[in-house]
């Protein structure tokens, strides 16, 4: 028995391609053909070419739609066209300078400029995962993992975690700085620590640094 496949894009009047090879025809269009796994891919001029599998059974309709991606607005990074280290992205922050700083799920730091990419060493003691990054409004460089926070002060990366504080709890979703205070959202609610902006991480205690804040967590 046959069945039917049907080809439909956004935008229309995409070519269609079915196993590598061109049918000459433009979606939507409908094809007859016999029960299989067809490799289906549509390709419009200054569009990325867009590609599904898409299984077939006798007298039934199967659809193949995809949405192809405008590369006169959008840029594409992968490991073909660019020396970005890794396509498991998380989170994303520009800096005031117009930098974007990119975390990444499998311990992966870096920066671009519209020019460059740039790896930024990150103390992996802490976390594979990057959760969030954030600045604060002297414009240094947050970062929350699973297992704490952290920040860039100077070139050096300062840990907060479960040996040196006391938050409830590390795995640290988002951090937000208001009026000299920091926010962090966390699996058991947000802990907000008091006058943040006027330490000074220059204070060592036992090789940690030192953090001496008011606490105060609520869910």
């Amino acid at each position: 028995m046959w069945g039917k496949l049907f080809c439909t894009s956004n935008p229309a009047k995409s070519e269609i391609f079915i196993n590598d090879s061109s049918t000459r025809q433009f979606t939507p269009h409908t094809f007859t053909v016999l029960p299989a796994l067809y490799d289906v891919k549509y390709r419009y001029k200054n569009h990325r070419d867009t590609e599904v599998l898409t299984a077939v059974s006798s007298s039934n309709t199967s659809v193949a739609k995809l949405t192809l991606v405008d590369t006169t607005i959008w840029k594409e990074f992968n490991y073909s066209n660019s020396r970005i280290p890794s396509i498991n992205l998380s989170c994303i922050a520009i800096d005031d300078w117009n930098e974007i700083f990119v975390g990444t799920s499998n311990a992966s730091f870096f920066s671009w400029n519209e020019k460059e990419m740039h790896g930024i060493p990150y103390p992996n003691i802490l976390s594979l995962t990057i959760n969030c990054i954030t600045f604060d409004n002297h414009g240094a460089l947050y970062a929350g993992t699973p297992n704490g926070m952290v920040y860039l002060y100077g070139s050096t990366w300062i840990t907060y975690d479960s040996t040196n504080s006391k938050l409830p709890d590390y795995n640290i979703h988002s951090i937000v700085f208001n009026e000299g205070n920091c926010y962090i959202g966390t699996d058991k609610g947000i802990t907000i620590l008091k006058n943040w902006e006027n330490f000074t991480p220059n204070i060592m205690y036992n090789g940690k640094k030192s953090h001496s804040h008011d606490y105060c967590s609520c869910r």
